[in-house]
């Protein structure tokens, strides 16, 4: 059987929309399975799954109390769609609805694997949606008439929702994995040129460069990846995140799974303290004023203390210690990020000789620390971090 975009709909309130999706899919070339997740009235148009077959995915019967439904309409549509995928059915999901569709079908999505195509028609998307996307390649599209019935607008929107998918169910170049072996590489904004001077040198060296944003749920979908077995080492030269989540910082929405799952999987992994001299904020607290910081345009920057890097020492070498693969700490002893310099007032050669003391008292002596007399954003510590990446890397 061809493979077949899934739409999951509420069939008793998305009726009318879900049949002019299916048409315009049908129109496009794409074979089409309809899911029912309504929950309250029947459905006004005959699904290809009904909500009765989705539920006894999730191993439940009749259900009326309204929480249990939900939980496990959720859980069903994600073992359906899991399901489809295994036996290579499934081409693609697109979901729409409100609220609640919005947070049934994206959990089907967050669980389908990288590269599959997963588009959202969302009336919520102007919320922060961050709980919906989290480390998936979701693509969502705010819905910005509701779904109550066709009319010129919502006929545009679903047009587009469906034509979207479609093009990339069929004609996206297919995820194909080459030999090369990848590197995930965390980097932000303060990192950028430590990360521009080490693909290069990865690349000249066979490895294939694969950058992940620290901005928080960055870290973390390079952590997915990993999981997911789609790197073979990682370079993670960005910690940034770890330090505004002891602030709330910008970049702080991190999961507890962060600079844990390259070691759980025993696959080389090369750290570097970059970006832990800086918090980044949108508002300066009173209790921040007296440390060193500076306006960057909407968010401040403000240096993180001796408290913190104490901390962090201990955070990291716990995380560390676990790790079942080869693993090296490298420190910049010039300095962690673009704007940790004399220039600024952030440099401080103390705190980082205190930090690498902290931590080499808490690190297995199985990991070694190497101190490198540069700036993490200097040609010489990208050098020194693909060195160390070689070392230990069995091809």
């Amino acid at each position: 059987m061809p493979s077949a975009i899934l739409i999951a709909a509420a069939l008793d309130t998305k009726a009318e929309e879900a049949d002019f999706l299916r048409r315009e899919l049908e129109r496009a070339g794409c074979r089409v399975v309809m899911v029912d997740i309504g929950m309250k009235d029947p459905p006004r148009i005959k699904p290809n799954i009904t909500r009765e077959e989705v539920l006894r995915f999730a191993g439940l019967g009749s259900v009326k109390e309204y929480p249990k439904l939900l939980e496990g309409m959720k859980e069903g549509l994600v073992k359906l769609s899991l399901d489809l995928y295994a036996k290579g059915e499934l081409a693609g999901i697109l979901g729409l609805g409100g609220g609640v569709g919005t947070y049934i079908a994206t959990a089907a999505m967050r669980a389908l694997p990288f590269g599959l195509p997963k588009f959202m028609l969302s009336t919520v998307m102007s919320r922060d949606i961050a709980e919906f996307v989290d480390t998936s390649d979701i693509c969502m599209m705010h819905c910005v008439v509701d779904l109550a019935g066709l009319n010129d607008l919502s006929r545009r929107l679903l047009s587009e929702a469906a034509w979207a998918i479609a093009g990339m169910a069929n004609n996206a170049e297919p995820l194909r994995l080459t030999g090369q072996p990848k590197v995930g590489v965390s980097m932000f904004g303060y990192t950028t040129p430590c990360v521009n001077e080490l693909k290069p040198r990865l690349n000249s060296k066979g490895f294939q460069a694969v950058a992940f944003h620290a901005n928080g749920i960055g870290g973390s979908t390079m952590e997915e990846f990993v999981k997911q077995g789609l790197l073979d080492a990682v370079i993670d030269v960005t910690l940034h995140e770890l330090l505004d989540s002891m602030y709330g910082g910008f970049c702080g929405n991190v999961k507890p799974n962060r600079l844990k799952e390259a070691g759980q999987r025993g696959i080389p992994l090369i750290v570097a303290p970059g970006g832990l001299d800086c918090i980044v904020l949108k508002e300066l607290r009173s209790e921040l004023k007296s440390r060193p910081h500076f306006k960057k345009d909407f968010r401040f920057v403000i240096r993180s203390s001796e408290e913190d890097l104490l901390t962090l020492s201990k955070l990291i070498a716990e995380r560390l210690n676990n790790a079942r693969g080869p693993t090296r700490f490298l420190v910049p002893l010039k300095g962690w990020s673009e704007v940790d310099s004399e220039k600024t007032g952030f440099y401080s050669r103390r705190l980082i000789e205190l930090f690498v003391e902290e931590l080499r008292k808490r690190l297995s002596p199985k990991i070694p620390i190497v101190e490198v007399e540069a700036h993490i954003n200097e040609p010489f510590f990208a050098e020194a971090l693909v060195e160390e990446l070689e070392k230990v890397f069995s091809r």
